[in-house]
């Protein structure tokens, strides 16, 4: 079930080992995207996903646990000490862990009900929006850094070696020249994020690998609870990945102090069509992972 966690271009930059009554997640630099993910932040946010992903699972089959986190090391890692086991407790955040997908469609205009509950997952660290102006504007500097990165060879050559599932990259590829010329003919194509009711930013006091782990887990359970409640999500970091790009968030945002860590909006599906991509088995580096989006 932790493997189903949401993850960076669906690198799964996770590893599991079980030595009797402890498991320990590390992270995969083998997976890590250096020009995609210059920071590491998707990286450890990745990490935080599986990390709530395993806990839920935990605690769904009656385990009580203890949690230390190691990230400043040499080997930074993550330990989950089984100390006891009781009755199973159902959880329908369990539940929707195999139902969660991102959301690749347009969004109905109904307004959210339940916003309370989400906010309350988030606490302090979670921002909710639903001005249009601010979604327009956060858009545009989306879609900008995508086309950017889009022309730039290295990123290219990046997500052509994921390629996951095979001919992947030619849709991506596709999908952007599409974008491309539709921008330089001034053609307004309908936007996901705008068709939103909902926009909302994660942020983090300091730049550092706990934090973002600590910020992956709620935006888990965020997304969890957001399946079981019949909404879909999808997550923005494309703009986030560089401080100049944070600097332009937090502004939008109107953020003085924290860091922007991730974005994504939410709201009631205008499409019932399943995941933008099926679950397959690829291989990756020699390994292989089960790929959902």
């Amino acid at each position: 079930m932790a493997c189903l966690a949401p993850s960076t271009r669906n690198t799964k930059p996770w590893q599991f080992h079980q030595k009797e009554e402890k498991i320990t997640l590390h992270p995969d630099f083998s997976r890590w995207l250096p020009f995609d993910d210059p920071q590491q932040k998707q990286l450890y946010l990745s990490l935080g996903c599986a990390l709530e992903n395993l806990l839920i699972a935990l605690k769904y089959q009656g385990w009580k646990v203890e949690t230390d986190c190691d990230l400043e090391g040499k080997e930074p890692s993550i330990h989950v000490h089984l100390k006891s086991k009781g009755a199973p407790t159902p959880s329908p955040l369990f539940e929707a862990i195999e139902k969660r997908h991102t959301y690749m469609s347009l969004f109905a205009s109904q307004k959210i009900s339940g916003m309370d509950r989400l906010a309350e997952i988030g606490g302090g660290q979670l921002l909710l929006s639903e001005d249009n102006s601010l979604k327009r504007a956060i858009n545009e500097l989306c879609v900008q850094t995508d086309i950017d990165l889009f022309l730039n060879p290295k990123f290219c050559s990046q997500v052509r070696q994921l390629d996951q599932p095979p001919g992947s990259y030619s849709e991506f590829f596709i999908l952007k020249l599409q974008m491309m010329a539709a921008r330089l003919k001034g053609i307004s194509t309908p936007s996901i994020m705008e068709s939103a009711p909902t926009l909302g930013l994660f942020l983090v006091e300091k730049a550092a690998p706990l934090n973002w782990v600590r910020c992956g887990q709620m935006f888990e359970r965020l997304f969890l609870e957001v399946t079981h409640l019949g909404l879909k999500l999808k997550p923005y970091s494309i703009c986030l990945r560089e401080k100049a790009g944070q600097e332009q968030v937090a502004n939008l945002f109107n953020v003085k102090a924290d860091i922007p860590a991730l974005l994504f909006c939410v709201g009631y599906p205008i499409s019932t069509r399943g995941p933008h991509r099926g679950e397959q088995i690829f291989p990756i580096g020699g390994s292989y992972t089960i790929y959902r989006k």
